[in-house]
């Protein structure tokens, strides 16, 4: 990267915070319906029996707008920059989360958390951007890891404040987290290799690019499948923690707050150790080889927790699952 594209210090530590607790907001955001999940259904009158079906309704409007959203605000982000992706997604999902915490019917809990995935979208890859963009390569991946440290504990604290709070009150917080680090994002400049990008004829913002050739075609199809795993660990194992809990007859039934925590807990630290690790030996794959070895063996080792019963202090799913996530 040409020195001049760089910011100051002072400017990139500011960068690298507000950027980090914007990531925190928008992990809690995501993570909330799945730990309020079961309470929020059944506090709107859903029979017990179809809480899990009409949850995985809720989750598929959820990812499917951080489907759309991903690809939008990744158009967005190239024409129109960086912080207006930052402002557009902070404020969309901000207002889905605080009127979440006053719905009345499933039919609009469905639609604002399709907006609130279509604006969730958007912040983690506009702000991982401009930290990229702002450092060395030489540094860039510590950067970053300390935006995903900070933010990945977001889901931990989510997994808390849904064990203290009624489900109504833990998405107006959600909400008001936003408005308060979209006031924080007022003073943050715009990525100096975009600038300089801004007013050339090099083509931006068009899906073209990504599948231009087959090494790209190749590249996005791989980096789909390496996220998949941790997609299905997620958004299924460790949401349906209950459900899959009364199915291996534990007593009594996991949380899936509790496990949300555990599993992220175990983010975090895999999180620190694998990019350190990738620093010293520069070489972000053979970084993730050794942590994906990792969590083989510990998934093998953790599914033995199943056979032991309600006196773990962990559930089987979430043991499983966090041994994978460390691996990560």
């Amino acid at each position: 990267m040409n020195p001049t594209h760089l910011v100051s210090p002072r400017r990139l530590a500011v960068l690298i915070a507000v950027s980090a607790l914007g990531y925190f907001v928008d992990v809690f955001d995501l993570l909330l319906f799945s730990v309020v999940r079961k309470q929020s259904l059944l506090g709107l009158g859903v029979p017990e029996p179809d809480t899990l079906s009409i949850g995985i309704r809720l989750l598929n409007w959820q990812m499917g707008g951080l489907l759309i959203g991903g690809f939008v605000w990744g158009i967005i982000g190239d024409k129109r920059g960086r912080l207006s992706v930052l402002f557009g997604s902070i404020g969309l999902y901000s207002v889905a989360n605080l009127a979440n915490g006053f719905i009345n019917a499933v039919w609009q809990y469905e639609a604002l958390r399709f907006l609130a995935g279509l604006g969730l979208a958007g912040e983690l890859g506009a702000g991982v951007t401009l930290v990229s963009e702002s450092m060395s390569a030489r540094y860039r991946g510590l950067g970053t890891m300390l935006v995903a440290c900070v933010g990945l504990a977001g889901a931990v604290v989510a997994g808390y404040v849904g064990s203290v709070y009624d489900w109504r009150t833990c998405y107006i917080i959600g909400g008001v987290m936003g408005f308060v680090l979209l006031f924080m994002r007022v003073g943050l400049y715009e990525s100096g290799l975009y600038t300089s990008l801004r007013n050339t004829t090099a083509a931006r913002g068009s899906l073209v690019l990504l599948f231009r050739s087959p090494e790209r075609i190749r590249r996005f199809v791989k980096c789909v499948l390496v996220g998949l795993p941790t997609y299905f660990i997620i958004g299924i194992l460790i949401t349906l923690t209950p459900e899959f809990g009364a199915a291996f007859g534990l007593a009594p039934i996991p949380v899936a707050g509790r496990a949300i925590s555990i599993c992220y807990t175990g983010l975090v630290g895999g999180n620190l150790l694998c990019s350190g690790l990738s620093q010293i030996l520069q070489s972000r794959r053979l970084a993730f080889l050794i942590f994906h070895l990792v969590g083989l063996g510990g998934s093998s080792f953790s599914s033995s927790c199943r056979r032991q019963g309600s006196r773990d202090s962990m559930s089987a799913v979430s043991c499983w699952a966090a041994a994978w996530d460390i691996g990560r």
